[in-house]
């Protein structure tokens, strides 16, 4: 009996505590938030012969399109 309450109290508090979390993350009414960010994607990739189905001497290239 006391081990299946130590277990209901766990199971209570990891609960609450998931609850608890995902108010912790809220933004609250009347406040702008703004992000901003810059990315870019250079691929620099050698590589062998592909493999089968392909063609015996086939070749993939990644190149950048920025």
């Amino acid at each position: 009996m006391k081990k299946q309450l130590q277990g209901a109290i766990i199971v209570l508090a990891f609960a609450a505590a998931a609850t608890a979390s995902g108010t912790a993350l809220a933004q609250s009414a009347g406040v702008w938030l703004l992000k901003a960010g810059v990315n870019q994607i250079t691929p620099k990739v050698k590589s062998g012969d592909m493999s089968a189905p392909a063609l015996p001497g086939t070749k993939a290239d990644v190149r950048s399109d920025t």
